[in-house]
């Protein structure tokens, strides 16, 4: 009796947790003109001696000095990552912030920032839009998520 109520209530606990699902590759943002802003395609760069090789999309300001993209999230529940970073072939100058739905989770620059790549993750529940602005030579790369889903979806 005590092994069948422990595999209901087992059953009860994976029905009701959601779970990480595969990785999204977001890659359908709008930049600040109003424009779709895929990204350049992966290409080697390096940060404090280390090689890095994004795997998806790449992200800077680009010739304006200062970009801003957009992406709608849709409400979703969604686990958030981004890499980021000053290559070592540029000056080293610039800053990242990432906003949702108006409200900053991110702001790191040159002048907090060491001469090396660093991760970002972040749990949104229901948020509308996800914001970054770059600006100087960072570079932000692999950006993704992983909607929460239960295991039956």
């Amino acid at each position: 009796m005590l092994v069948g109520v422990w595999g209901i209530g087992s059953g009860i606990d994976k029905a009701s947790t959601k779970n990480s699902g595969p990785f999204q590759v977001m890659d359908e943002w709008i930049d600040s003109s109003g424009k779709a802003a895929p990204g350049t395609g992966p290409s080697l760069f390096e940060i404090g001696g280390q090689t890095i090789s994004p795997e998806f999309n790449v992200y800077d300001s680009g010739a304006s000095q200062t970009e801003t993209y957009r992406y709608k999230l849709d409400r979703k529940e969604l686990h958030f990552t981004l890499q980021y970073g000053i290559p070592d072939s540029e000056d080293f100058e610039g800053s990242i912030s990432v906003s949702v739905d108006g409200k900053e989770i991110l702001s790191s620059s040159d002048q907090n920032q060491a001469h090396e790549p660093y991760s970002f993750e972040w749990h949104f529940e229901q948020a509308d839009e996800l914001t970054i602005t770059l600006e100087g030579h960072q570079k932000a790369w692999d950006i993704g998520s992983r909607e929460m889903e239960y295991f039956w979806e």
